[in-house]
């Protein structure tokens, strides 16, 4: 929701926008380092800059110079001291309580942050104020400048995947105070993925651009508030539901458990017991195609064809969540391995909190939104292309 304190600042300082009003911004997504990346600029003069979108992650962060440990990023690494607008925060301003995940440090006392993620990345560094550039997806808006937007800016730093061309890091659009969607005060989102090896840019919008069409299910108020949390009641292939034990999707006391909408993550993750019986099910109604070889608890289950000769001899999966029912076609339930072969593009696991997540590569083509004040995620399939 959004933090009294954040929009009081916000309404004193002000948007200086050009060509669009203050409640709403756009931002192009592309596909790079195994995500989808939005580009915005940052700093005073404006740096382009790119970071992961991720709905459930808690803060803006991005690689700052002087780097105690920087790992390779394409673009040039944002020099805080170039920027005429930036500032630290110090640990006694209120801001440095907005998180968990920040501390105040002995050494300067200024408020800092750490985070780190399953994947061993991990950012450390200094809570800083600055502003954000936003450019209009079409070039019809003009720019949309925000300021006193909180943000890490991130001196040690480690990409876990070691991927090439990672982006400079992270921008967070989950329900805490310190992500972007939270300090604008934007009513919400909405992201339309282009599929991942289309070289165009993929729509994000914001505020009073956030397209809320299709089918709707709550966002839960349950587990941890960085989460998306939504109600999956059955997941079905063919006609049927998997028989699954009743409550395995519900959040517990200890709040393990429950199934969210993180579009941070790539593939779609199931309790290893749920994805043991899709598999099955799929295998047991899948005629006319050859099997091949998978990896062990990752693409397990693979055909030989293309993803359209996979699709009309698979049977369709359909997830059906609190009013909606969402069926995944074959661009979304199945990724090519580059050896004339697909495989089902979800992954059996057991995290720590036993948390299941529909991830990004199954909401291609589909537009997501993400009502945070009316708490509702809409859905609805379509050419992403026409946005």
């Amino acid at each position: 929701m959004v933090n009294l304190t954040l929009s009081r600042h916000n309404h004193l300082n002000g948007f200086r926008t050009t060509g669009a009003t203050p409640n709403e911004a756009m931002a192009p997504v592309g596909f790079a380092s195994g995500s989808y990346i939005m580009q915005y600029s940052i700093g005073t003069p404006p740096t382009p800059t790119w970071g992961f979108v991720d709905t459930a992650s808690a803060i803006i962060w991005l690689q700052c110079q002087p780097c105690k440990k920087c790992y390779n990023q394409k673009d040039p690494i944002f020099y805080s001291r170039n920027s005429s607008s930036y500032r630290k925060i110090g640990c006694d301003e209120d801001e440095c309580e907005y998180s968990h995940r920040l501390h105040c440090s002995e050494d300067d006392h200024f408020c800092q942050y750490g985070m780190y993620y399953e994947d061993r990345t991990y950012s450390n560094g200094h809570l800083s104020a600055e502003t954000l550039t936003f450019r209009d997806q079409q070039s019809k808006a003009g720019k949309i400048i925000l300021l006193h937007i909180l943000f890490g800016c991130g001196h040690d730093n480690s990409d876990g995947l070691k991927l090439y061309d990672t982006p400079a890091g992270v921008v967070g659009f989950n329900n805490e105070k310190l992500s972007l969607i939270s300090q604008t005060g934007f009513n919400g989102f909405s992201h339309c993925f282009i599929p991942k090896d289309s070289s165009l840019d993929s729509p994000l919008h914001m505020g009073d651009l956030a397209i809320f069409e299709g089918g709707r299910t709550p966002i839960l108020s349950v587990g941890f508030p960085d989460y998306y949390y939504v109600g999956l009641h059955c997941i079905s292939v063919g006609n049927d539901c998997l028989p699954v034990p009743s409550g395995t999707f519900n959040v517990t006391m200890e709040r393990k458990g429950g199934f969210v909408v993180d579009s941070g993550t790539l593939l779609t993750q199931l309790r290893i017991n749920v994805y043991e019986l899709l598999k099955e099910k799929v295998i047991q109604m899948t005629k006319g195609l050859r099997q091949v070889k998978g990896t062990p608890g990752l693409l397990e289950l693979c055909y030989r064809g293309t993803i359209a000769e996979i699709e009309k001899k698979t049977p369709p999966i359909t997830f059906h969540f609190t009013g909606v029912a969402l069926t995944m076609s074959g661009l979304n339930a199945w990724i090519p391995n580059g050896r004339g072969q697909a495989c089902l593009a979800m992954l059996p696991g057991d995290n720590a909190f036993l948390i299941s997540i529909l991830g990004s590569y199954q909401l291609q083509n589909i537009n997501v939104g993400y009502n945070v004040r009316s708490r509702f995620i809409s859905f609805k399939p379509m050419d992403c292309t026409k946005l």
